[in-house]
C-alpha cells in the first residue's frame, strides 16, 4: 500500500502534467488565434454588459471581436467536458450579450487543436430556462 507521502507525490506529478498539457494547448491555440486573450475576463464582460457582472465563470481564453460585436470563448477540455454548471453560467452569458446586440461563440478544443463546430449556446440556454421553470 502506497505510504501518503507516495499518493501526494503521484497526484502533484500528475497535476503537473495536466497543467504542462492545460498551458501547452493554450500557447497552441495562441498562436492560431490572433488576439487571444487569456487574462482580463471579468473586466471586459463589465465593458461589454455596461458595467454589469457577468455570470462569473472565467474561460481558458477568449476574444472580443468589436468589429463584429462577438465574443469568442475557447474551452480546452483535456480530461473531461464542460461541467455543466460552467455551461448554464456560459448560456446565461449568451442571453445577456444577446440582449446587447453582440455574439457569443463557444469554442471546445482539445490537446492537438481538434477543429470543433461552436457550441449551441441558444439550445442550451433553452433547455436550462425551461428546466428551471420547470423545477
Amino acid at each position: 500500500m502506497p505510504t501518503h507521502t507516495a499518493v501526494s507525490t503521484e497526484a502533484h506529478a500528475r497535476l503537473a502534467r495536466a497543467t504542462r498539457s492545460h498551458a501547452e494547448a493554450l500557447a497552441e491555440l495562441a498562436q492560431v488565434v490572433p488576439g487571444l486573450e487569456t487574462r482580463g475576463f471579468a473586466h471586459a464582460i463589465r465593458r461589454l454588459l455596461d458595467g454589469k457582472n457577468g455570470p462569473g465563470f472565467v474561460p481558458d481564453a477568449y476574444q472580443v471581436d468589436r468589429d463584429h460585436r462577438t465574443l469568442r470563448l475557447w474551452e480546452i477540455e483535456l480530461h473531461h467536458p464542460i461541467p455543466d454548471a460552467k455551461m448554464d453560467r456560459i448560456a446565461w452569458l449568451w442571453f445577456l450579450l444577446d440582449c446587447e446586440e453582440w455574439a457569443l461563440e463557444l469554442y471546445r478544443t482539445t490537446p492537438g487543436l481538434v477543429p470543433m463546430d461552436p457550441v449551441d449556446l441558444m439550445s442550451h440556454y433553452h433547455r436550462m430556462a425551461r428546466c428551471s421553470t420547470t423545477a
